[in-house]
């Protein structure tokens, strides 16, 4: 129980300790009359708060989040600390830096802890460099100092992974240098080597060309005196003119990249350019083809690929002249009997591509009549082109629809008998019958004529 008498008195928590604590206060009046009243106040305990040790870094390394304190939810403050959750080397310095985490329980009361981060300072990398004599050339220099860190140091240079301290036949360009200590802390820092005289070769633009074209390499406009220099090309080989020209010209058969060798009395540079061949689609038109007049037949064009264009000439005959397949019908003009048809094929890269196709037309004869009267002359009815073919079926009737003569499997000529009797002279019909792997040019009807 604390017993006040006066308005001014003061209560600390810290003195009496977690716990209910009764209260009395006494007022006494002028005339000496007093009275008392008791209140009772409730000390809490404080939050325990841990901060455990956050560790040591370097001044490069970047900004991270605090979350080392214990009950999460509370603040850090300190140098370096960012919106009282990160943690910025940077921004902290090289050195010590303390800082504190405070956390607030429900009841408001706060504790806190501290921990200190150590930030360490980096290598910092001094250059001198000694220019390469020409811009083509790699006999330029670059060498570090280092500055600040702990020794000894490594090094780790973005061009071919070199790892000493400096770098010596270089061509002239930027130079990028990871620079690491033994505590772990590194920077990277870039230097560009120079030169001293401006020389550059030029192989020209890289091309696309047809199978079997030619291009000229490098441009004559490029070299301010180009009396005064030497070139040497490669690869040296027959698809190349003059290795030692300026601007060559090539031919390859196949992509090929061209290298050139540019040289004055001081300096030496070299280029290249890639001269892309499209290659050949092998079109083939085919064998001749044997036809009858009037007979059709489809083309099949091989080698072609999917996007090409074709264009067929002379379009007589075809279906279409500029389809990659076209049917081509057999057209006989007197005293001609071979007609030749050019296609050009037009690749996707836009390569022309020839062949040929020649088609051999003949009339299909049906003769009009014979005479078989046995003196060996047109004493049979014969199809020159039925001979040597399987499956049609040649029937002859008479006026009244009498089936005459057949003829099925192999064809044989009619010699005009019947049963063993030989017909009257006179108009009889024929039916030519043709199996479906023989074209339904030749299925006719028609008329023959015997005179004996």
């Amino acid at each position: 129980v604390v017993d006040y008498s006066d308005t001014t008195s003061s209560f600390n928590p810290e003195n009496y300790g977690v716990g209910a604590h009764d209260m009395v206060y006494t007022y006494t009046a002028f005339n000496g009359c007093s009275n008392t009243d008791t209140a009772s106040i409730f000390v809490n305990d404080l939050p325990v708060v841990t901060f455990d040790s956050i560790g040591i870094f370097c001044e490069t390394y970047p900004q991270f989040t605090l979350n080392e304190g214990s009950p999460s939810g509370g603040n850090y403050i300190g140098y370096g600390v960012i919106d009282s959750t990160y943690f910025s080397p940077d921004s902290a310095g090289v050195g010590t830096s303390e800082i504190i985490y405070y956390y607030t329980d429900a009841n408001q009361c706060t504790s806190s802890d501290t921990q200190y981060v150590e930030v360490l300072d980096g290598p910092l990398v001094v250059f001198e460099d000694s220019s390469a004599l020409c811009s083509g050339s790699s006999d330029g220099a670059l060498y570090t100092s280092v500055y600040g860190g702990l020794s000894p140091y490594n090094y780790l240079w973005s061009n071919d992974s070199v790892t000493t301290a400096n770098l010596t036949n270089v061509a002239p360009g930027w130079y990028t240098v990871t620079v690491t200590d033994t505590t772990g802390c590194s920077s990277v820092s870039q230097y560009e080597v120079g030169f001293i005289y401006e020389f550059n070769a030029y192989a020209g633009i890289d091309k696309s060309i047809c199978h079997h074209d030619s291009t000229i390499l490098s441009d004559s406009s490029y070299y301010a005196d180009s009396a005064l220099l030497t070139f040497s090309w490669s690869p040296l080989d027959s698809t190349i003119s003059d290795s030692s020209a300026l601007s060559p010209t090539v031919y390859p058969l196949e992509t090929t990249t061209y290298t050139v060798t540019v040289s004055d009395s001081v300096c030496t540079a070299v280029d290249s350019a890639t001269i892309t061949v499209f290659q050949p689609m092998g079109i083939d038109a085919g064998e001749d083809l044997h036809l009858f007049t009037g007979e059709s037949v489809d083309v099949y064009l091989s080698g072609g690929l999917m996007g090409a264009t074709y264009v067929w000439s002379p379009a007589d005959g075809l279906s279409s002249p500029l389809v990659e397949n076209p049917t081509i019908t057999a057209v006989l003009s007197p005293g001609v009997n071979e007609t030749w048809y050019y296609v050009t094929a037009y690749s996707p890269d836009g390569c022309p591509e020839k062949d040929s196709l020649l088609v051999i037309s003949q009339d299909f004869v049906i003769p009009k009549g014979f005479s078989p009267n046995g003196d060996g002359i047109n004493d049979t009815w014969e199809i020159d082109y039925f001979k040597d073919i399987e499956g049609i079926t040649v029937e002859i009737y008479n006026r009244w629809g009498t089936l005459l003569y057949k003829s099925e499997g192999l064809y044989e000529p009619w010699d005009g008998i019947s049963n063993g009797e030989p017909v009257a002279s006179g108009t009889y019909y024929y039916v030519f019958k043709i199996p479906s792997d023989i074209p339904a040019y030749f299925q006719r009807t028609g008329s023959v004529t015997i005179i004996r």
